[in-house]
């Protein structure tokens, strides 16, 4: 919760499904998806990537890029 704003469990289900994303479609995913290379992934995201705030001095931002630290 970037906010710290609660979320009715409907209420998501609804934003998920305006997004087309649904459980069935999530759950597929996740039974098809490939553990050897999401553990390849994750190391290399961690190992050379950082997590900014795009902008320091708006501290309620809630987002986050990616920079490279090559």
């Amino acid at each position: 919760m970037a906010h710290d704003q609660p979320i009715s469990t409907p209420a998501l289900y609804r934003n998920l499904g305006d997004l087309g994303i649904t459980y069935k479609r999530l759950k597929r995913i996740a039974a098809e998806r490939d553990d050897g290379f999401r553990a390849d992934w994750l190391h290399n995201m961690t190992a050379n990537y950082t997590a900014e705030h795009p902008w320091p001095q708006q501290r309620d931002c809630p987002r986050q890029l990616f920079h490279s630290q090559e």
